[in-house]
């Protein structure tokens, strides 16, 4: 025969803590992964497309303000070429040493840099590159740059060019501009050949490729204002 606390129901209270009981390291986990799949839902629905992709390669790392700045800047120079109602820059920095630096942090740095830079212009979202002149003759080597003269008029060209594909940055008045002064001068500023002429395959479409053209010439065009 059942005794009486057998018969009692259990309260609301007991029952949770009871399923806790035997539970809680499956509930645990579940909860984790309901809130993973939230934040991930949530993070799809809400991430808007960049309308420009910019990457950065050279000895050089711009600070949280410093990025903010260097952003503030393309902000203001640019409009929303996707129309998602929205600005938003791509900014990649990836920071390497000069030649002579030859510690092994030093070399795993540079390593883990060159890796992320090759899947980048295999596949990524950069278009506009600020890099060194190690790294200006590698994009050479792949052969994905456009000729300055291809997508910008003739008047916006500097008479000083690294060659045909392009500009040290010290070159142009965006260099004055907040963010950009931090850069060194001599990064080399050059972009990527539009989808339909570029051998690889990297997934970018002709209207993200033409915003990106759009900006490329407001950083030839930006004249900085001179103080009265």
């Amino acid at each position: 025969m059942k005794s009486a606390e057998q018969d009692r129901k259990l309260t609301f209270r007991e029952w949770l803590e009871h399923i806790w009981y035997y539970y809680k390291w499956q509930i645990l986990i579940l909860g984790l992964i309901a809130i993973f799949v939230i934040i991930a839902t949530v993070q799809l629905f809400t991430k808007s497309d960049p309308d420009v992709g910019i990457m950065v390669v050279g000895k050089t790392t711009l600070t949280a303000e410093g990025t903010a700045d260097f952003k503030e800047v393309c902000y203001s120079l640019m409009s929303d070429y996707n129309d998602d109602g929205e600005k938003s820059v791509n900014y990649l920095e990836l920071t390497v040493s000069e030649n002579g630096e030859t510690t092994n942090a030093q070399y795993n740095s540079d390593l883990t840099a060159l890796q992320r830079f090759n899947t980048e212009v295999a596949s990524g979202n950069s278009i506009i590159y600020l890099v060194n002149e190690a790294y200006y003759e590698r994009l050479k080597e792949f052969g994905v740059l456009a000729k300055l003269t291809d997508v910008l008029p003739a008047s916006a060209i500097p008479a000083e060019t690294v060659d045909e594909y392009g500009v040290y940055l010290r070159e142009l008045e965006i260099h004055f501009a907040a963010g950009f002064s931090r850069l060194p001068g001599k990064l080399v500023l050059c972009i990527r050949r539009s989808p339909e002429q570029d051998d690889i395959t990297y997934g970018r479409t002709m209207e993200y490729w033409r915003g990106n053209q759009l900006f490329f010439r407001s950083l030839f065009e930006y004249k900085h204002p001179t103080e009265e």
